[in-house]
């Protein structure tokens, strides 16, 4: 996807007016909510916030690479109009939509994290089910789940080995995760990834977790569906994130907040920075003073 002309990144306080936006798109983990805290909700300044926002006219929507029922269990403080998840899971009022990928993918993935070692291949389906590639990874994302309630759980989490690849066939499988023992290994393995899947790519999601995304699609390029179908313009979206999954729509957007202060990549991808969400919808109240 093509990145539109971007002006050098700025602290927050040196933008015109935003008068012109319509619709704003949030980040999760890191941006609306602190990262890998687990069951944590909206923090009540940030849940006011969104609310004057909306009384002002924006459409206000989640864009995270978690499940939209994740958010949607999570979130109790403000009702957002719609939550853009993983590779290409939407949730718009009654609307739902998810991508999935073929088996003879999931199967090559999954021989790619065999021949690795230190890496463990999850896959998430349209019934909620994660499930590694070991019994080791399978044991501990069971913990991880009775403990912190974190894995998505439409309908609960199944307990069964992935290396039994039939048991995949009649599920839609709607995301796959790579899971590294030491980051360090992360470059390498993003590198190898796209000699082996040239119409894919890793991107980075978590604390030792990459995500695979087809080529061309991103939050970014959802976002923009989106507000295609309810006839907003890309210039008029404004966007905040913190980390690699929000690089393109940081990138794209005229409107583009990082949320952070250590990324340089991300600090030069966005239009501007702050330590806080809070301090970014704090803005748009200040600068749009008309958003509809």
């Amino acid at each position: 996807m093509a990145s539109l002309p971007k002006p050098d990144s700025r602290r927050i306080g040196e933008t015109g007016g935003l008068s012109g936006i319509r619709l704003a798109a949030l980040d999760f983990d890191g941006t609306l909510v602190p990262k890998d805290v687990p069951n944590v909700d909206l923090n009540d300044q940030t849940a006011t916030l969104l609310e004057q926002l909306r009384c002002r006219g924006l459409r206000l929507i989640v864009a995270t690479g978690r499940h939209p029922s994740f958010i949607q269990k999570r979130i109790r403080k403000f009702q957002f109009d719609a939550v853009i998840g993983y590779s290409g899971n939407v949730s718009h009022g009654r609307q739902k939509e998810a991508a999935a990928f073929s088996l003879d993918m999931i199967q090559a993935v999954y021989v790619f994290a065999q021949n690795n070692p230190g890496l463990e291949m999850t896959l998430y389906s349209d019934h909620g089910i994660a499930c590694g590639s070991s019994s080791e990874s399978r044991e501990a994302l069971l913990k991880k789940w009775r403990r912190t309630d974190r894995i998505c759980d439409l309908n609960g989490v199944a307990d069964f080995l992935i290396s039994d690849i039939r048991k995949a066939t009649t599920m839609q499988i709607s995301r796959i995760c790579l899971h590294l023992d030491r980051w360090e290994l992360y470059p390498g393995i993003k590198s190898e990834f796209q000699i082996h899947f040239p119409g894919y790519r890793l991107v980075k999601t978590g604390d030792k977790q990459a995500e695979v995304l087809a080529q061309g699609r991103s939050k970014a390029s959802e976002i923009l569906r989106l507000a295609h179908s309810l006839g907003i313009s890309a210039d008029q979206i404004a966007c905040a994130g913190d980390d690699e999954n929000d690089i393109e729509m940081l990138q794209l957007f005229d409107h583009s907040y990082y949320i952070g202060r250590n990324d340089d990549p991300l600090r030069s991808a966005a239009a501007y920075c702050a330590g806080h969400v809070d301090t970014v919808l704090e803005q748009l109240l200040i600068k749009g003073e008309s958003h509809v």
